[in-house]
């Protein structure tokens, strides 16, 4: 005969056991002992270079922080956490094509810093092998570079196939669809461009004959908009989107290469990666031009930056209503630069210009 017993609580009492892991020692432990109690590494060198990058460095909560040259705190970086944020920036959700000075300044304007970015940027770039495979090498120009300036935001646009870039902010647009018509032309110029930034003076097109279209051409002189064409000659006139072309089909030949769902559902996440990249000729990023203010990214989700650990929504809300003030002055700054940096690309690449002429018979 058995007799049955109701257990409320376990028969066997597990001891608990808290599992701790100890950092190895690192260049941020160095730091944080100096600050904290004035105590230096036993190595000579070591103690003077501690010494003499502390006064750029402070504690917040614990937390230890680089004071940059816009005074902006950038969240310092084990070397198992910065490894984890370049994996994030090249092959996290919102990942993309990226070379590493790109990868290393994307580090530093989403608020974090280690020593040595640059170099283990390049080196993990280097050991990507999707990057080395679909990495351009550029040839010498045939003819000279003529750039093309535009003073206010969203005013010029340029459109190559289904890809158009606002020539001042950089901010891109891009649509996939099965066929190009004039009919999807005028929708996407519609959709994309018109009802979210209004209505723009001029837009440059390739000769493909959708753009030639009449239907095309009527629609864009019934919004007063100027349709110019790039030169059959000269593809670059309308070069900034060419540029973003080859950047948004490297960005999906790697998530081709990666992953085997649909590659169209990735082009949403590319598109983020380039607007919130800077861009050397304004100095910022087609998202700050566009905004006023810079987007958070996936990686301040697991590594907290300064703006997220100290969020405060009252403050938040007052600063972003004072960055809006000043957005016509950081647009200002950035068209200048803008206009120095097309001087400096013209004169380096009509320099490295080979003429190339044709007889008849060639």
């Amino acid at each position: 005969m058995t007799q049955e017993e109701e257990l409320f609580e376990p028969s066997i009492s597990p001891r608990q056991v808290l599992v701790i892991t100890l950092n190895e020692p690192d260049w941020i432990d160095e730091l944080t002992m100096y600050i904290l109690d004035g105590s230096i590494p036993t190595e000579p060198v070591a103690a003077k270079i501690v010494k003499r990058r502390a006064p750029s460095y402070t504690l917040v909560c614990g937390r230890l922080y680089k004071r940059s040259y816009n005074g902006t705190l950038l969240r310092c970086l084990r070397r198992d956490e910065a490894q984890k944020l370049m994996e994030e920036i090249l092959e996290g959700i919102c990942s993309a094509q990226q070379g590493a000075f790109t990868m290393s300044r994307k580090i530093t304007l989403q608020g974090y810093f280690w020593p040595t970015i640059i170099r283990d940027c390049t080196e993990y770039v280097r050991k990507c092998k999707v990057c080395q495979e679909i990495q351009r090498v550029l040839g010498r120009p045939a003819t000279n570079y003529t750039p093309i300036s535009t003073a206010i935001p969203f005013a010029l646009w340029g459109i190559d196939l289904v890809v158009a870039i606002n020539y001042f902010t950089k901010w891109v647009e891009a649509a996939l669809v099965p066929t190009i018509t004039e009919e999807k032309m005028r929708k996407f110029v519609s959709k994309q461009i018109l009802c979210r930034f209004g209505v723009p003076q001029q837009i440059i097109t390739d000769n493909g004959t959708q753009f030639e279209a009449r239907g095309f051409n009527e629609f864009l002189q019934s919004w007063g908009i100027k349709h110019s064409y790039a030169a059959v000659g000269y593809p670059q006139t309308n070069g900034q989107v060419e540029n973003t072309n080859c950047t948004i089909v490297d960005g999906l030949k790697k998530k081709i290469m990666e992953c085997t769902n649909a590659w169209v559902e990735e082009l949403p996440y590319i598109l983020r990666t380039y607007r919130t990249t800077l861009r050397k000729a304004t100095g910022e990023t087609p998202f700050a031009l566009t905004y006023g203010f810079e987007a958070r990214a996936p990686a301040e989700t697991s590594l907290l930056s300064y703006r997220v650990e100290m969020f405060d929504a009252q403050e938040n809300e007052e600063s972003l209503r004072a960055e809006l003030h000043l957005i016509d002055e950081q647009r200002e700054k950035a068209y200048i630069r803008a206009e120095n940096y097309r001087r400096e690309v013209k004169s380096y690449h009509d320099q490295r210009v080979r003429p190339r002429q044709f007889k008849i018979g060639n």
